[in-house]
Formats: structure tokens, C-alpha cells, sequence
């Protein structure tokens, strides 16, 4: 835990390297917060509620000053090392988090980069077959890739098609998706962490319960249930809920461990779909009027009058003006014509 003396500042340190003058005008614009614990010496440093005007009238002086005073924390013993490892779970939830902020926060660059992020996923780590960790150039070996990887990337493919439908981007979730059945799933066992093909080991876990990030294996029974509706084909369905039941016992006696696994569970008990189909603009409408409500259990795609997609054309056809279809397993509404309606669907189906 010595490196995070990195993240602490010592004023008389600042003092120091900083003149007089130039230190007044940086405590200006920066106030220091004590760490509980600690010793007076080391403090948190924020800005002040006025640096965001303050930083804009006086940016040549504070950037100097602030620079100088990074410049010498990297020369600190205690600098924190580079982590040179790459998680694609780690990426898939980050991801989902900037296609949720484009969405819901109405910033549309967040979903760009998460597109480019994806795009770079699907270069680098994704051979066509399966996914691939980073390559060790000095030993020429590849970082192994587990359940999380799989079930965690292919949950924020899922989200950028919720944004805006995206064919290569389905397919390509569909694959990792069936990629990810066919290496970690076991009908007697459930999902486990490591893959069929990975090197043998003395123990082989599953991991159920939640840890500094959500369970893989409560994610993948959501990424299963979304590509069953959005696919219409019960076998993603059918081991989603096998999944669950395999660990029944677990969501009764141990609840507070797994939270993402109960979540999965409601998820795939209540679960819809909704394809909103027709012009553009007045779908768009549609599908932001659904966003200013909180629907964790609905999933949702739109798609124009004037984009043809096989996967929907038929079952699902778009009409000249917006139509909505809701979806469960099992079921499917014909073609919604008014928007009220829509929603009042939404609660009663």
C-alpha cells in the first residue's frame, strides 16, 4: 500500500518546489483535505468550487504550476507502476458504461468511443473464432481468456446494438457468445471459469458470487437471455435457465455474495424485447421517451424503414410510419401503431 503516498500531497513539498508567489496563487484554486488516519503531513488535494472559472481566466499560469508539481510526484519513490495487463472483462464493462452514458446522458462521442473500442476488440482479440488475451512479445505467449472476457464484451456489444442496431456488431456478439457455450458451459456443471481447452489444473472454480467486478457468470445468463429474444432461438433461452437453476440453492442461502446472479435470474424471469421499426426520427422519439424511465428488465432496438435487416424483416416488418413490437419468450405482440399504447403494453404484458 505504499504507492498510494503517490495520491497525497505534502504542502511543505509543494512550498518547496514552488516560490512563494507561485505557491499562494496554486492554494488559490486548490484546497487540502486531511486523510482520516493519517498524519498532518499528507493530505488529499481537490480544486476549489471556483476552479473551473478560475482555471479558464488564469490557464497558462495554473497549467505551469500544476505541471511542475506532477513533474516532481513522478520522481516520487512511491510512483505507482504501469500495469501492462489487459482484461477484456475489465474492457466490456467500461464500454457498457460509455454507450449508457451516450445514451442516457445524451452524449453521442461516449458511444464512438465505445465503438472504436469494440472495432479494436474485434482487430486484436478476436481471430474469427475466439477471443485472444494480449501477446507477450518477449515470450511469444498469449494471456489466457476466461468466462468474465467473454460474457463481459459480448454485454457491451449487446448495448451498442441497443444504441444503434449494428449488424456486424450482433453477429460478432452472437459468435463470442456461441464461442462462449460451446468452451465454458456444462449442462451437470453450469458455467465455469476457465475454458474445456485451457491447460488442466488441480482446481477449477466457478465463479458465482461477485468480487471487484460483477460475477461472469450472472453476466452471461443476461447476455444468453437478450441473444434468445433478439434472436428468437430458445436455445440461448433454455441454457440461461439451466444456468439459474444449477445454482438455485446458492441465490436461496448465500443472496448477499451473488447479486449479480440474482439480478440475472429476475432479468431472465421478466425479460421483453422491444423493436421499434418505421422512420427514423419519429422512432428515435419513441425509443428516448422509453430511456426517461427506468426498465432494467427491457431490452430495446430500433431500426429504420429504410435499412433492410434480415434478421427482422420477416417476423418483425417495418411499415412507413413507427410500429413497435414487444417480444417475450414465447410471445410477441403484432405491430403497435400509437405511442400510448406502446407503453401501456409495456405494463401490462
Amino acid at each position: 500500500h505504499r504507492e498510494e503516498n503517490y495520491y497525497l500531497i505534502d504542502k511543505s513539498r509543494i512550498k518547496k518546489i514552488l516560490n512563494t508567489a507561485d505557491a499562494n496563487l496554486f492554494f488559490k484554486f486548490f484546497q487540502l483535505i486531511k486523510l482520516n488516519g493519517a498524519n498532518d503531513k499528507f493530505h488529499y488535494l481537490i480544486p476549489k468550487s471556483n476552479f473551473q472559472e478560475s482555471f479558464i481566466k488564469n490557464n497558462k499560469s495554473l497549467s505551469r504550476l500544476i505541471d511542475k508539481v506532477a513533474a516532481d510526484r513522478k520522481l516520487s519513490e512511491y510512483t505507482p507502476k504501469l500495469n501492462v495487463n489487459l482484461r477484456l472483462s475489465w474492457n466490456g464493462l467500461m464500454i457498457k458504461s460509455l454507450i449508457r452514458g451516450a445514451r442516457f446522458l445524451k452524449i453521442p462521442e461516449l458511444a464512438l468511443l465505445a465503438l472504436e473500442s469494440l472495432e479494436s476488440i474485434n482487430r486484436n482479440h478476436w481471430d474469427g473464432n475466439k477471443l485472444i488475451g494480449k501477446k507477450n512479445k518477449k515470450t511469444n505467449t498469449v494471456a489466457p481468456t476466461f468466462l468474465d472476457d467473454y460474457a463481459c464484451v459480448a454485454d457491451a456489444l449487446i448495448e451498442l446494438i441497443e444504441y444503434k442496431w449494428d449488424d456486424d456488431m450482433f453477429y460478432l456478439s452472437k459468435n463470442i457468445i456461441d464461442k462462449m457455450i460451446e468452451d465454458f458451459w456444462d449442462y451437470d456443471e453450469g458455467f465455469w471459469f476457465s475454458s474445456h481447452k485451457s491447460e488442466p489444473t488441480l482446481f477449477r472454480p466457478k465463479l458465482i458470487f461477485d468480487e471487484a467486478t460483477p460475477s461472469g457468470y450472472g453476466v452471461a445468463i443476461v447476455v444468453l437471455t437478450k441473444m434468445g429474444l433478439m434472436s428468437s432461438d430458445n436455445h440461448y433461452l433454455k441454457i440461461a435457465k439451466r444456468a439459474i437453476e444449477l445454482q438455485a440453492r446458492v441465490i436461496k442461502e448465500d443472496s448477499r455474495g451473488c447479486p449479480s446472479l440474482i439480478y440475472a435470474s429476475h432479468f431472465y424471469n421478466m425479460a421483453k424485447l422491444i423493436i421499434f421499426r418505421g422512420g427514423l426520427e419519429e422512432i428515435t422519439a419513441w425509443s428516448e421517451r422509453l430511456d426517461e424511465g427506468f426498465h432494467p428488465h427491457l431490452i430495446s432496438v430500433k431500426i429504420s424503414s429504410k435499412v433492410r435487416n434480415n434478421l427482422f424483416d420477416k417476423s418483425f416488418p417495418s411499415t412507413k410510419d413507427a410500429v413497435a413490437y414487444i417480444c417475450g419468450k414465447g410471445y410477441s405482440t403484432g405491430p403497435i401503431q400509437n405511442e400510448n399504447e406502446v407503453f401501456e403494453s409495456i405494463k401490462t404484458q
